[in-house]
């Protein structure tokens, strides 16, 4: 058990679900529907920072009541979901707002990977407290299908041909650095390297998730 409170790692799809649940119920779930709309309040609120200087927004964690200035690549899920929310007709009171919020974490989430010499995210990224700038946290790659999710649905939800944009430049990253010759995609050991050594695995969630 733990006190922390995160939007990333070990509270990621209790979000995500939220909003799943109650679209697939066929919207009779209003109970989950009514806890993410409460949640996307809080999170915006209490976990959502924007950096003084360099102007990232970014979701940080909370530990022992403080803000720990990090962001796990989990984390970006989040804009995708806010994205698929404010799609909905019934909802269309906090879509201004949900949109807002997923293009300015969204945006972070591209820097992740373009600020990498492989174009390929790491697993997270801390924020200096004084100038603001992003720094690799744990700078491996597994193939993580968060951001790809994002843009898709921003995509569906605001036909900015930037995120089309990030994807395809992230896919053919996939296949420049992450393709296996006899077969199958690996992780990366490290991302921010000029010719990075895969890891040998092939995550489950890069069939189910990061492809789909």
């Amino acid at each position: 058990c733990t006190s922390d409170v995160s939007v990333g790692g070990l509270g990621d799809s209790y979000f995500e679900y939220l909003l799943k649940l109650y679209l697939v119920s066929n919207k009779l779930d209003t109970k989950s529907r009514d806890a993410f709309v409460s949640a996307t309040s809080d999170i915006s609120r209490m976990l959502t920072i924007k950096t003084n200087k360099t102007e990232y927004s970014f979701l940080t964690k909370m530990v022992n009541g403080e803000h720990d200035l990090t962001m796990d690549h989990l984390s970006c899920f989040y804009p995708g979901t806010l994205a698929l929310a404010a799609m909905q007709p019934e909802l269309h009171s906090h879509a201004a707002k949900w949109l807002s919020d997923a293009a300015s974490i969204l945006d972070t989430c591209i820097a992740m990977y373009d600020k990498q010499r492989t174009g390929l995210s790491p697993e997270a990224v801390e924020f200096d407290s004084e100038s603001g700038e992003m720094v690799n946290g744990p700078s491996y790659y597994i193939l993580r299908p968060e951001t790809m999710e994002s843009l898709f649905y921003m995509w569906r939800a605001t036909r900015n041909e930037k995120y089309r944009e990030a994807g395809w430049r992230i896919v053919r990253r996939w296949i420049l650095f992450c393709r296996v010759d006899d077969g199958g995609f690996t992780g990366l050991a490290e991302v921010n390297v000029a010719t990075p050594e895969g890891t040998d695995v092939m995550e489950s969630f890069w069939m189910a998730e990061s492809l789909k």
